[in-house]
């Protein structure tokens, strides 16, 4: 497997978009790819820092709004 193809099924399996036939293959490259596996880590910490920007978002629109419904 190319790298190129690799780092795309990689983005597809942080989704929840690849199919088990696609992982086994895209595990094996990652055994021996040490590009890809950096590729999949950085893919994993910008995930992370996404969802704690998101649920900060929320808190702080939580505390900004009014409650709903009104009283």
């Amino acid at each position: 497997m190319r790298c190129e193809d690799g780092r795309e099924r990689l983005s597809r399996l942080v989704d929840g978009e690849l199919s088990a036939s696609e992982q086994a293959g895209l595990f094996g490259h990652l055994e021996a790819c040490d590009d890809c596996r950096a590729f999949l880590e950085a893919l994993i910490r910008i995930r992370g820092a996404v969802q704690r920007d998101r649920e900060a978002l929320w808190r702080e629109a939580d505390g900004a709004l009014p409650p709903w419904p009104p009283r």
